[in-house]
Protein backbone atom coordinates (compact mmCIF):
# COMPACT_ATOMS: atom_id res chain seq x y z
CA UNK A 1 0.00 0.00 0.00
CA UNK A 2 1.16 3.13 -0.36
CA UNK A 3 0.32 5.96 2.46
CA UNK A 4 0.35 9.43 1.04
CA UNK A 5 0.35 12.77 3.35
CA UNK A 6 0.02 15.86 2.64
CA UNK A 7 -0.07 19.41 4.20
CA UNK A 8 -0.37 23.03 3.64
CA UNK A 9 0.86 25.51 6.41
CA UNK A 10 0.63 29.13 5.42
CA UNK A 11 2.85 29.46 2.33
CA UNK A 12 4.57 26.22 2.59
CA UNK A 13 3.24 23.15 0.76
CA UNK A 14 3.97 19.49 1.84
CA UNK A 15 3.83 16.04 0.17
CA UNK A 16 5.08 13.11 0.62
CA UNK A 17 4.39 9.40 -0.32
CA UNK A 18 5.68 6.26 1.16
CA UNK A 19 5.21 2.75 0.27
CA UNK A 20 4.38 0.30 -2.97
CA UNK A 21 1.05 -0.20 -4.12
CA UNK A 22 1.28 -3.47 -5.13
CA UNK A 23 -1.53 -3.55 -7.23
CA UNK A 24 0.26 -5.27 -9.77
CA UNK A 25 4.40 -6.32 -10.62
CA UNK A 26 7.15 -3.80 -10.16
CA UNK A 27 6.90 -2.10 -13.50
CA UNK A 28 3.15 -2.91 -14.60
CA UNK A 29 1.51 -1.12 -11.64
CA UNK A 30 -0.42 1.30 -12.94
CA UNK A 31 -1.48 2.71 -9.67
CA UNK A 32 1.89 3.05 -8.54
CA UNK A 33 2.42 4.84 -12.26
CA UNK A 34 -0.18 7.42 -11.59
CA UNK A 35 0.86 8.55 -8.15
CA UNK A 36 4.28 8.64 -9.58
CA UNK A 37 2.93 11.14 -12.34
CA UNK A 38 0.88 13.62 -10.53
CA UNK A 39 3.62 13.63 -7.94
CA UNK A 40 6.35 14.38 -10.65
CA UNK A 41 4.12 16.53 -12.48
CA UNK A 42 3.82 18.76 -9.31
CA UNK A 43 7.35 18.69 -8.58
CA UNK A 44 8.52 19.63 -12.37
CA UNK A 45 6.08 22.70 -12.21
CA UNK A 46 7.25 23.58 -8.96
CA UNK A 47 11.20 23.75 -10.08
CA UNK A 48 10.20 25.51 -13.27
CA UNK A 49 8.47 28.01 -10.34
CA UNK A 50 11.73 28.10 -8.50
CA UNK A 51 13.88 28.80 -11.93
CA UNK A 52 11.85 32.02 -12.38
CA UNK A 53 12.02 32.89 -8.38
CA UNK A 54 8.45 32.62 -7.54
CA UNK A 55 9.10 29.44 -5.40
CA UNK A 56 11.61 28.00 -2.62
CA UNK A 57 12.05 24.12 -2.95
CA UNK A 58 13.46 23.32 0.63
CA UNK A 59 13.00 19.42 0.42
CA UNK A 60 12.87 16.89 -3.02
CA UNK A 61 14.08 13.41 -2.39
CA UNK A 62 13.08 10.58 -4.77
CA UNK A 63 13.77 7.34 -4.13
CA UNK A 64 11.98 3.30 -4.94
CA UNK A 65 8.67 3.31 -3.10
CA UNK A 66 9.33 7.35 -1.85
CA UNK A 67 9.01 10.95 -2.74
CA UNK A 68 9.12 13.64 -0.81
CA UNK A 69 8.28 17.52 -1.65
CA UNK A 70 8.24 20.85 0.59
CA UNK A 71 7.78 23.73 -1.08
CA UNK A 72 7.15 27.17 -0.20
CA UNK A 73 5.67 29.99 -2.02
CA UNK A 74 3.07 32.61 -3.19
CA UNK A 75 -0.40 30.91 -3.07
CA UNK A 76 -1.38 32.59 -6.08
CA UNK A 77 1.47 30.40 -7.32
CA UNK A 78 1.18 27.05 -5.85
CA UNK A 79 -2.29 26.65 -4.43
CA UNK A 80 -4.50 25.40 -7.79
CA UNK A 81 -1.51 22.94 -8.54
CA UNK A 82 -1.47 21.64 -5.45
CA UNK A 83 -5.43 21.70 -5.15
CA UNK A 84 -5.70 19.87 -8.43
CA UNK A 85 -2.55 17.55 -7.04
CA UNK A 86 -5.07 16.31 -3.85
CA UNK A 87 -7.73 16.33 -6.55
CA UNK A 88 -6.09 13.61 -8.38
CA UNK A 89 -4.80 11.54 -5.99
CA UNK A 90 -8.03 11.69 -3.85
CA UNK A 91 -9.30 10.09 -6.61
CA UNK A 92 -6.95 7.74 -7.07
CA UNK A 93 -7.43 6.91 -3.24
CA UNK A 94 -11.00 6.60 -3.77
CA UNK A 95 -10.94 4.32 -6.77
CA UNK A 96 -8.02 1.72 -5.20
CA UNK A 97 -8.76 2.02 -1.91
CA UNK A 98 -7.08 -1.32 -1.13
CA UNK A 99 -3.75 0.07 -2.56
CA UNK A 100 -3.64 3.95 -1.43
CA UNK A 101 -4.08 5.70 1.78
CA UNK A 102 -4.42 9.48 1.87
CA UNK A 103 -3.22 11.07 5.48
CA UNK A 104 -3.53 14.66 6.45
Amino acid sequence: MTTIQTAHIGNRYLIGASGHAKYEAIGKDIVCAAISSLLQSFLLYCEELFEQEKCVIEESKIKDGFILIIVEGEAKYLEAAFKMLLVGLNDLAESYPKYIKMEK
